[in-house]
């Protein structure tokens, strides 16, 4: 599934309504598209506690051009399937939620994302001990390998 892009004029993320329960039991891909001014990707705690539950099977997620957000939420890391994170294009996140090492992600690539590819920089960079043992990743230019 691919949601967006949407209007340069928005601030947040258009996410439908979750007043009532809406489920994605089978999701496996979702693509998101922001803008410039939206400043976060989840609506003020009403997904970001649901997000998990909403989205069982998501394998992979895309985040592109958000480039007014400068966290990503820590329940990204409470999807119990993902497999694959691209971030590319947010060139005002600073900041990973924490993926443990009993997490089922495998591969996560960093492009022009200035900020976070100097703060996820091997070995030294603020946010590489939230990532330090994801197999694949690609920060920037950089391929890290792990066996």
């Amino acid at each position: 599934m691919i949601l967006g892009p949407f209007s340069d004029e928005l601030n947040e993320f258009p996410w439908p309504s979750f007043s009532s329960v809406i489920w994605f039991p089978k999701l496996t891909s979702l693509t998101l598209f922001g803008r410039k001014k939206v400043r976060s990707i989840l609506l003020d705690g009403e997904l970001d506690d649901r997000l998990y539950s909403t989205f069982p099977a998501l394998t992979l997620l895309y985040i592109n051009d958000f480039e007014g957000v400068k966290s990503l939420p820590e329940s990204l890391a409470k999807l119990p399937s993902l497999e694959r994170l691209r971030i590319w294009n947010c060139n005002n996140l600073k900041s990973l939620p924490t993926f443990h090492e009993s997490h089922s992600l495998q591969y996560l690539k960093i492009f022009q994302c200035t900020i976070l590819e100097e703060r996820c920089r091997r070995e030294s960079g603020p946010e590489w001990f939230k990532i330090q043992h994801i197999p694949r990743m690609q920060i920037g230019h950089e391929l890290i390998w792990k066996h």
